[in-house]
């Protein structure tokens, strides 16, 4: 399991512990953590770093990564693929810049034209004549430790520039539900994509839907619904690696009980950290 953001996985341990005793994930620290690296040149770069403990397992990997932590994941499969490992991600709302398109300048001015300013125009109207407090908005994460807070920008402008290289590494994305909803959809920059651009680059072999928005999809009230959704996303993975020739075509719910008889080690990936260990 890869973090978001530069995060700790350890903020994945209830995750962890309500998928077992089907799944055993183990978590993989950002080198950061560990007396390593204080800076992120590149995804590729850290990522070749990380992928270390990985060298040492046989059996089939899947590696989880949330937001940010997806593209790392990602880039790890890509490389241990490329060294001849059997290998799945599943992306847990992991947005890339580069995998989606901006929308046009015609576009933008349509929506402003129609939907921004009208709706700016009444919230001011609204404010005038029935005034209320305004909630606080919610407080953006920010590390108190001066080291983190660089390696936490590093990682920011090194996701902006990561340009994801093809593969055949079966992507599974779990998709925040709250993208499907309309207000979402015009305000974003982007034109909405189903997968978010993955099958651009890798076969996504499904998209499977997650409880709230992009960062209330990990918080305790959704855990269970998560969980599910993790463990579907888990054993669709788990197919596309046992059976390779049907990789990018949407995978397929049951039958999958004689594959856990078949794989005898289920370390996900999520992965293996010698310094961290199973949660």
């Amino acid at each position: 399991m890869v973090a978001g953001l530069g995060g700790h996985v350890l903020r994945f341990r209830p995750l962890a512990k309500a998928l077992r005793p089907r799944w055993h994930m183990t978590g993989l620290l950002y080198p950061f953590y560990v007396g390593g690296a204080t800076s992120c040149p590149s995804i590729e770069e850290l990522a070749t770093r990380m992928r270390a403990p990985f060298d040492q397992i046989d059996s089939p990997i899947i590696i989880v990564g949330y937001s940010i932590g997806g593209a790392f994941a990602y880039q790890i499969a890509t490389d241990l693929r490329a060294s001849g490992k059997d290998v799945a991600v599943v992306c847990i709302d992991t947005k890339l810049g580069r995998l989606l398109r901006k929308r046009g300048r015609l576009s933008r001015g349509f929506r402003n034209s129609l939907y921004r300013k009208p709706r700016m125009l009444l919230n001011m109207v609204r404010e005038m004549k029935w005034p209320a407090p305004h909630p606080k908005p919610a407080p953006v994460w920010q590390p108190d430790d001066k080291d983190l807070q660089n390696f936490v920008q590093d990682c920011r402008s090194s996701v902006r520039r990561y340009r994801p290289p093809q593969s055949d590494v079966p992507v599974v994305l779990i998709r925040a539900q709250a993208h499907l909803q309309w207000r979402n959809w015009i305000d974003s920059p982007h034109w909405p994509l189903p997968d978010h651009g993955w099958s651009k680059v890798a076969p996504v072999a499904e998209v499977v839907p997650g409880p709230g928005d992009h960062l209330s999809i990990v918080y305790p009230e959704h855990l269970d619904d998560l969980a599910q959704s993790v463990d579907r996303a888990l054993e669709i993975a788990l197919r596309s690696i046992a059976q390779p020739g049907r990789r990018g075509e949407t995978a397929k719910s049951g039958g999958s009980g004689h594959l856990r008889d078949d794989i005898a080690s289920r370390q996900l990936g999520a992965a293996a950290n010698t310094h961290d260990g199973t949660f």
